[in-house]
């Protein structure tokens, strides 16, 4: 999934409940879990830096997506309902609400949940 489709994407699911799990490190440790309505995305332009902070309806939380650190996005090979980003060391795992798990029809890429494999086709 390339940068351009992942924030379409994750825009698309404005105003619908999502769970993000923040994890790092070999072996993952799970570092935050957001759970709220997404309130929608705003580009950064801090520098050339090409990035939108996605912010949650409450104002409380919020998480970044970076082009330049973009390693891999798709789903997770494992239940394909869970969006799995990869930026440098961080790894975030979005998915929707159990009853708004609808997966809109992008192309479905497959995710390895270790993350020395690297994204699949």
């Amino acid at each position: 999934m390339t940068y351009e489709e992942l924030l379409t994407l994750l825009l698309g699911w404005t105003g619908r409940r999502v769970q993000v799990a923040i994890v790092v490190g070999e072996p993952l440790v799970t570092i935050a879990i957001l759970d709220g309505l997404l309130a929608g995305g705003e580009k950064l332009s801090d520098g050339g830096v090409d990035a939108v902070a996605v912010a949650f309806a409450d104002a409380t939380a919020g998480f970044l997506i970076t082009a330049a650190l973009l390693d891999g996005a798709g789903w997770d090979e494992r239940d394909r309902a869970t969006l799995v980003v990869r930026m440098g060391p961080v790894t975030l795992w979005i998915a929707l609400e159990a009853d708004q798990a609808d997966i809109p029809p992008f192309e479905r890429t497959s995710i390895s949940t270790n993350p020395a494999a690297g994204p699949r086709a």
